[in-house]
């Protein structure tokens, strides 16, 4: 995990970047969120990002119950 954070890192502040554009473009962030989702997974070597399922479990449940 360690090895991707710079990868990581980009793929925060590309989230950010789209989700004011959705903003300013005046249109509902997920659509953007898939769209450039899908431009992403086109490019070639773009490592794969893996997380453990108990960071999932923390992450999700920890949000879930506030």
């Amino acid at each position: 995990m360690i090895e991707n954070f710079s990868f990581i890192l980009a793929l925060l502040a590309a989230i950010v970047f789209v989700i004011m554009l959705a903003d300013k473009m005046r249109v509902a962030y997920p659509i953007l969120l898939v769209i450039s989702g899908l431009a992403i997974s086109f490019i070639p070597d773009i490592p794969s990002v893996r997380i453990k399922p108990e960071m999932l479990f923390v992450l999700f449940f920890t949000t879930a119950s506030l």
